[in-house]
């Protein structure tokens, strides 16, 4: 993996780029809340790993948090409404079922 993340992009707590080596790297990156995941984040999840399923130049995803991998949902969510706790739900089943369709 080569060690130019200048291109990468940022967004929703993501550091994310295809390295040349085929290599999708994707970094969570909310270290004041440990990587702990919200709607936005786990949208932008689902495309990427979407993008990895569906892109023949990426070989392999890794996906790291630093100090942290990740502290899980972020427990605001259940704060704001029943709504959106249905929403994070429906993005956490996209975000396994991308995962396991990658690995098929």
């Amino acid at each position: 993996m080569s060690g130019d993340r200048t291109k990468f992009k940022y967004a929703s707590k993501l550091i994310y780029g295809l390295h040349p080596e085929g290599i999708l790297e994707i970094k969570l990156h909310d270290p004041k809340k440990k990587n702990a995941f919200f709607h936005k984040t786990m949208m932008k999840f689902i495309e990427l790993m979407e993008f990895a399923n569906n892109d023949p130049k990426v070989k392999c995803v890794v996906i790291h948090g630093g100090k942290n991998f990740s502290a899980g949902n972020d427990l605001e969510v259940f704060q704001i409404g029943r709504d959106d706790v249905d929403e994070v739900e429906r993005f956490a089943k996209e975000v396994i079922k991308s995962g396991l369709n990658g690995m098929l």
